[in-house]
Parts: C-alpha cells; sequence; structure tokens
C-alpha cells in the first residue's frame, strides 16, 4: 500500500538487523509509542511511532531480517 501523503506514517528500520514486532494492525499508538526492536549485533533500537494514529499495515514478520530505510509499519495519523 503506497503512503498517502500527509495521512500515512511511516516506521523505517534506521539499519540492518532482526526485526520484533510490538504492534499489529489495528493498534491505536501515540506519537513516541513503541512499534518495534530492531536488533543487530547485540544492539537493540527501538522502532517509535512519528505520530499518533492507527497501525493500517505491518510490512515485516516478527523475526524478518530488515535493511536501513526499509518501512516496517504504516500509521494512518489522527486528524486533529
Amino acid at each position: 500500500m503506497p503512503l498517502a501523503p500527509a495521512t500515512d506514517l511511516a516506521v523505517s528500520a534506521p539499519f540492518h538487523g532482526a526485526l520484533t514486532l510490538l504492534v499489529a494492525v489495528g493498534d491505536e499508538v501515540a506519537a513516541g509509542a513503541p512499534v518495534a526492536v530492531l536488533e543487530a549485533l547485540k544492539l537493540e533500537s527501538m522502532l517509535t511511532a512519528p505520530g499518533s494514529g492507527t497501525v493500517v499495515e505491518v510490512i515485516a514478520a516478527e523475526h524478518d531480517l530488515v535493511s536501513g530505510g526499509d518501512v516496517v509499519a504504516t500509521i494512518r495519523a489522527t486528524t486533529p
């Protein structure tokens, strides 16, 4: 699903690693809420929601290896 400008927010991996998902489609998230954990060489990085809304797509599966820049989830922004 392509991102719709101004309404969909992408959660992207900052580097290559294994993904642990913390949300599912339909979950409501607040800005800054944990969405996934990315692990590489025992280094863990928390991926957080860039804004408040509803998770509309989870692109990667649990324990998938992702590359830096890969979108792992899409959040439909809450309209103010």
